[in-house]
C-alpha cells in the first residue's frame, strides 16, 4: 500500500477576528500546496477561525451567515490545494445546539466525514452539545478516526476507534498550558497502545486567557514521536504514514488482540 503522506500545520490566531485568521490559513495553505506534492491530508487546529472567541459572543458574531462563510471557506481551501482538509470549526444544528466539530472536505469542495467532539473540556461542557457518534473515515486505504483534543485524555475513546478498524488518529486539538507534559504523554499512549499513528494538530499563541502550547505532533505506532512543530509560531511537517509499519507493530504486540472486556465494566 501507498504512504498517506499527511501535513499538520500550527500558527498563531488573532481571537475574534476571522477574517484575519482566514487570511492565515489561506497563505499556509497555499505555501503547504506549492512547495509540497503529493499531499493527501491537511490538517489545521480546532475551531481554528473561531478560536479564542468568548462563548457570549457566539450568537451575535457567529451568525448562520458567518457559519456558512466558515465552511465555505474550508470547502474553497479543499478544491485550491487539492488536498483533503480536516479543520476545526463551530457550527449549529436546527434545534440552536453549538457543536464543535472536526469535518474532512474533499478535493472538489464536499463533505466527506464530519464528527462532534464527544469529550467537552471545562466551559465547553455548559456550551456544546457534545457528539456521541465514533467517525473513522478511508483514504487510500487508511482508516482515521477522528478525535478533538481532550478526547486524548479518555484512552477508551481511542480504543473503542481503533476496534472500528482506525489505525491512523487525526487530532485538531487547542491544548493549553499548563498541561504541555500532559499533552506529549497522550498524544504517544494513545499511538503505542493502539499500535496506530497519531497526527496532532494544535493552535500555538495566546487564546483567551490562556496561552496554547503548540507542539503539533505525529507519533508512529511504537509511541515515537517523528515529528513536532515545537513551540514555531508558524509552521508544517509533512509526515508519511506506512501501513507496514502499523502491520509490523500490531503483529508484535497484540495489544487490541489481548483485550478483556469482561473486566472493563
Amino acid at each position: 500500500m501507498e504512504p498517506l503522506k499527511v501535513v499538520s500545520t500550527q500558527f498563531e490566531l488573532v481571537d475574534g477576528d476571522i477574517q484575519e485568521n482566514m487570511r492565515r490559513a489561506e497563505a499556509l495553505a497555499r505555501e503547504v500546496a506549492e512547495n509540497e506534492k503529493n499531499v493527501d491530508l491537511m490538517l489545521f487546529s480546532e475551531c481554528c477561525l473561531e478560536s479564542g472567541m468568548d462563548f457570549s459572543d457566539y450568537e451575535e458574531k457567529l451568525t448562520p451567515a458567518v457559519i456558512n462563510e466558515i465552511e465555505q471557506f474550508w470547502r474553497g481551501i479543499a478544491k485550491l490545494t487539492g488536498m483533503y482538509i480536516l479543520a476545526g470549526h463551530v457550527g449549529r444544528e436546527a434545534d440552536g445546539a453549538w457543536r464543535n466539530y472536526a469535518t474532512c472536505f474533499a478535493p472538489d469542495g464536499s463533505i466527506y466525514a464530519q464528527y462532534a467532539k464527544a469529550h467537552l473540556y471545562m466551559q465547553e461542557r455548559g456550551f456544546f452539545k457534545p457528539g456521541d457518534e465514533k467517525v473513522v473515515f478511508d483514504l487510500k486505504g487508511y482508516k482515521i478516526g477522528i478525535l478533538i483534543c481532550a478526547d486524548l485524555g479518555f484512552p477508551e475513546f481511542s480504543r473503542q476507534l481503533a476496534l472500528a478498524g482506525a489505525n491512523v488518529f487525526a487530532v485538531p486539538s487547542c491544548w493549553g498550558y499548563p498541561h504541555d507534559d500532559l499533552w506529549i504523554l497522550c498524544n504517544r499512549l494513545r499511538a503505542a497502545e493502539n499500535n496506530a499513528y497519531m497526527v496532532s494538530c494544535n493552535r500555538y499563541g495566546k487564546c483567551g486567557d490562556r496561552f496554547v502550547l503548540g507542539n503539533s505532533m505525529v507519533t508512529n505506532p511504537r509511541g515515537e514521536i517523528i515529528a513536532n512543530l515545537g513551540v514555531q509560531p508558524r509552521g508544517y511537517f509533512v509526515a508519511n504514514i506506512l501501513q507496514e509499519e502499523i502491520e509490523r507493530e500490531r503483529m508484535g504486540v497484540l495489544w487490541l488482540q489481548w483485550l478483556r472486556p469482561e473486566l472493563y465494566q
